[in-house]
């Protein structure tokens, strides 16, 4: 996202910067997965706007202290690039978390799993039309692949249909679709920790005159009752995994990137059971096998296509 982080990709081509690639794939979908054990009592306790609002302002406190010498080092670029980083951030912090937490709150748990499966066919699909990284048919044939280990998870007992709750999570994924192909679009002159910490104060902005017109600094003593989780949300779910997703789509470009969130659910299964008591059942090994076999495919397609 940056010269400095581009001119360390070519490094990044060894044994250990394979490993590297890896982490920054799994780990976003890793710890959004987490929430499924650490942020269930909070969903539950704290309405989505209010728990945005207050989480994404969490994770700039916690960024703020780290990223001052880059700001102030990075200054001049800023001036041109500030008001681009801050739209994209409007798109892919906070409004697009109000919208999913609020669609969660409506939507049928039988369209979860398929509508977290649009996400990387959105940006995919992006992806090739924009930036042409990857010829359409390993493409098309991993969206295949994502939708049917998706609709592997549903939960047939749940019903079905598209309302509201739907529509409002499709439009999450509308808006972090184009915060994903907006940061691979240039090369950012500032920092990783400057252009986190302006998205998070650009989404923090556009969400305030919406908060203040209905209601959404509420909720306080709900949401010091979860701090721990609080933390966790702004800190893991937010910067930490957003720094490496952010790294990840110069290191391992827009399409594997989001193709990798297609493992969000499998790692949501996996904490389940874990934690929750669960069952993992059969399907849910099939729609792990399908979807590394739609990473391997875009993989083996991205090798095959060195330039992208």
């Amino acid at each position: 996202m940056t010269d400095r982080l581009s001119s360390g990709v070519a490094r990044q081509q060894g044994g250990g910067g394979q490993l590297f690639s890896i982490a920054l794939l799994v780990l976003p979908p890793l710890i959004w997965a987490s929430l499924i054990v650490v942020g269930s009592a909070l969903f539950a306790d704290v309405p989505a706007l209010p728990l945005t609002l207050w989480s994404w302002a969490v994770a700039l406190g916690a960024l703020l202290p780290l990223a001052g010498r880059d700001l102030l080092a990075d200054r001049a670029a800023l001036r041109g690039e500030a008001p681009w980083i801050a739209l994209l951030g409007a798109c892919g912090t906070t409004w697009f978390q109000y919208l999913w937490f609020e669609g969660l709150t409506t939507a049928q748990p039988v369209s979860v799993a398929i509508l977290t499966a649009t996400l990387p066919m959105m940006v995919a699909a992006a992806a090739w039309l924009i930036l042409r990284e990857l010829p359409w048919r390993p493409v098309a044939i991993a969206c295949l692949l994502t939708l049917a280990a998706g609709a592997m998870l549903v939960d047939r007992g749940s019903g079905g249909g598209i309302g509201r709750g739907e529509l409002l999570i499709l439009a999450a994924n509308l808006l972090m679709t184009i915060y994903t192909i907006g940061s691979r679009l240039r090369r950012w002159r500032c920092s990783p920790l400057s252009f986190m910490t302006i998205a998070i104060l650009g989404g923090l902005i556009s969400l305030l005159p919406f908060a203040a017109l209905t209601g959404g600094f509420g909720a306080i003593d709900a949401i010091a009752r979860h701090w721990a989780a609080m933390l966790y949300l702004g800190i893991g779910a937010y910067i930490l995994a957003y720094l490496a997703w952010n790294r990840s789509l110069i290191v391992n470009g827009a399409t594997r990137t989001a193709f990798a969130l297609a493992l969000q659910p499998l790692f949501g299964a996996g904490f389940a059971a874990c934690w929750l008591g669960a069952t993992v059942t059969h399907l849910h090994l099939l729609a792990l096998a399908m979807t590394l076999a739609a990473l391997a495919l875009i993989v083996r397609a991205q090798s095959a296509n060195p330039s992208s």
